[in-house]
């Protein structure tokens, strides 16, 4: 009941003579806007994976702790570039205890 009811009022509403443009005053006011100039850049964002090219793998050949790491992660380094800096205390007492057996 109550559809038919709107669908009477929605027919009524859209077959109701529309007024007239003389009775509302003339033809209603249009605004112009100047065109905004900017430079656009064009850019394209893709998702994907990256892959090494090459990598390493590293293992100690001595024991000790490591008093400083002298490269970031992803950084590129050359063969000979120090990488890390081993606690050189061990080593030093190591030397002492030799010469003084001897």
């Amino acid at each position: 009941m109550v559809k038919r009811a709107i669908l009477l009022l929605a027919a009524c509403l859209l077959t109701a003579p529309a007024p007239a443009l003389a009775q509302q005053g003339g033809a209603p006011k249009v605004t112009v806007a100047q065109p905004l100039e900017a430079q656009v850049v064009d850019s394209s964002e893709f998702t994907g994976r990256f892959y090494v090219v090459e990598s390493v793998s590293i293992q100690a050949q001595v024991t000790g702790y490591l008093a400083q790491i002298d490269f970031v992660d992803g950084q590129m380094v050359n063969a000979g570039d120090q990488l890390f800096l081993i606690d050189p205390q061990i080593y030093e007492a190591a030397v002492a205890q030799a010469r003084a057996d001897v």
